[in-house]
């Protein structure tokens, strides 16, 4: 990155060609967001799943199976949500607007992020010290770590 006083010597420089001239540190490496499996804790799954049981599994079934909806755990569920492409924001989203299918977005924030912990939670990825939120929701979902 140019520095502040490099820059003024740089304007200064070019001061007497009546051209202005804008100039751009650009890093070398491309940014990007890093992949990583998601953040969010034990109790969140535990509230999560009291939301599941009351609103979603009528449709989803008592192990997230599916019946009269799809599965929401194993490896078709994992091929959709989690291919390193797209935020875990995708799935929070999806669960916040569109369920439960009876009420579509009734479920407040916090419900909608505890049943996503929960259905993460069912398909391999580990509670840790870190609340889901809305920062952690928008880094590429990546399978869960065997």
């Amino acid at each position: 990155m140019m520095s502040h006083s490099a820059f003024r010597v740089l304007a200064a420089g070019l001061g007497g060609t009546g051209t202005l001239a804008v100039v751009l540190a650009v890093s070398g490496a491309a940014q990007t967001t890093p992949l990583s499996t998601p953040s969010f804790t034990s109790a969140q799954v535990t509230l999560g799943q009291r939301v599941y049981t009351q609103n979603c599994q009528g449709c989803h079934g008592d192990k997230l199976q599916g019946s009269r909806a799809p599965a929401l755990v194993g490896e078709k569920f994992l091929d959709r949500w989690a291919d390193g492409k797209r935020p875990a924001a995708d799935l929070h989203g999806y669960i916040a607007k569109n369920m439960p299918r009876n009420k579509p977005g009734s479920l407040s924030t916090a419900q909608a992020l505890n049943v996503t912990a929960f259905v993460l939670s069912r398909n391999g990825y580990k509670a840790g010290t870190r609340a889901l939120t809305a920062t952690t929701l928008m880094r590429p979902l990546i399978p869960p770590s065997k």
